[in-house]
């Protein structure tokens, strides 16, 4: 495991290694990373929503 004192660094290094990359390289990286939060906004949000509109709706919107 990483010291912590030695975690910022070690990020910066990966993002540098990263920005060095291609750009195609780059665009696959950034689809592979943020695939799962996409998916998860997608099915979170819905539901969300919903249930904010039915707080406003009851008249507890704040």
């Amino acid at each position: 495991m990483l010291p912590r004192d030695r975690l910022l660094d070690r990020a910066w290094d990966h993002a540098r290694t990263l920005a060095a990359r291609p750009p195609l390289a780059m665009r696959y990286a950034r689809i592979a990373l943020t695939t799962r939060l996409r998916e998860q906004v997608a099915r979170d949000l819905g539901p969300g929503l919903m249930l904010e509109g039915m707080t406003v709706l009851a008249g507890h919107g704040g």
